[in-house]
């Protein structure tokens, strides 16, 4: 049994933070304003001051959903047996057995991470979306050997 700590810098979480802020203020900005055109409250968004004040709701809103979505994941542990892959955090569990092996792929998302994953799940991608799945990030030293062992997995069934 091996166990390894995965951080947000392996996955390449760190790097993006600034990225995805503004991502997050462009999406809480451009909804704000398509609710003033369908529902137009006191808030003018033709005058400065309005458009100004929705920008730093979103900046607002982005920092404390970095935050929050950041502590909510990392740090977590892999542990790897020859029986099953087991990510362990503590606010969730997860688990695939060799027997359930549905979906191995390699996965990577410029904007939530540079780093390249590999999604391990029992269930199929879309389950995979909806249910979860263990991810091992290529920057871990034992990358290799952990997707040759569920590439073994996947070919036993």
């Amino acid at each position: 049994m091996n166990s390894y700590c995965v951080t947000s810098e392996m996955v390449g979480y760190g790097r993006r933070r600034t990225l995805r802020v503004l991502f997050y203020i462009v999406v809480f900005a451009g909804t704000e304003i398509l609710f003033q055109m369908v529902l137009p409250t006191g808030m003018n968004m033709a005058r400065p001051w309005g458009f100004i004040t929705t920008v730093i709701c979103g900046l607002a809103s982005g920092l404390l959903f970095e935050f929050m979505f950041s502590k909510r994941i990392f740090p977590y542990t892999i542990v790897v047996t020859d029986d099953f892959i087991r990510a362990i955090h503590p606010g969730f569990e997860r688990s695939v057995r060799k027997n359930d092996v549905k979906t191995v792929a390699e996965h990577s998302n410029a904007l939530f991470g540079s780093g390249i994953t590999l999604r391990i799940s029992s269930h199929s991608r879309l389950g995979a979306w909806f249910w979860g799945y263990v991810a091992v990030p290529k920057a871990l030293p034992e990358y290799e050997s952990i997707k040759q062992l569920v590439a073994s997995w996947q070919t036993s069934l």
